[in-house]
């Protein structure tokens, strides 16, 4: 158990960031066109290496996930979760940044605190919110 808990994927620097249609940031929600979520994945020499799914879970204050697609779902502890975005990485046991923007141009974005979870390997592994005004 320990071995497991301590080859799960880490993730330092998350920073969740609102964009305009000019790639400007953007604080106000009318102007938001697409959230931008960075971070990095640690270093773990137990964690296996090779390619990874991230999965971005964006949360609007009202409580619905962005997301494009219903189809747009995974599994996170035995239940079917709904999820707004995914990257594949290779992760090779060495610090990796990462970048991953969700298209938010066709939403009508409101004001408030925005959740941000990511995951991987069926494990939540970092947790970020993005204020809009």
């Amino acid at each position: 158990e320990k071995v497991e808990i301590g080859s799960q994927l880490r993730i330092s620097d998350i920073v969740a960031k609102g964009y305009n249609k000019n790639g400007k940031v953007a604080t106000k929600a009318r102007r938001t066109a697409k959230i931008g979520v960075a971070g990095t994945l640690l270093k773990n020499s137990l964690a296996e290496s090779g390619n990874k799914i991230l999965f971005i879970r964006i949360i609007a204050p009202n409580g619905t996930v962005l997301t494009q697609s219903n189809a747009n779902q995974f599994d996170f502890e035995g239940k079917t979760i709904m999820y707004t975005e995914k990257k594949e990485v290779n992760y090779n046991n060495e610090d990796l940044k990462f970048e991953i923007f969700y298209n938010a141009s066709n939403e009508a974005l409101s004001i408030g605190s925005y959740q941000i979870s990511i995951f991987c390997d069926g494990k939540e592994i970092g947790k970020s919110q993005l204020g809009l005004q």
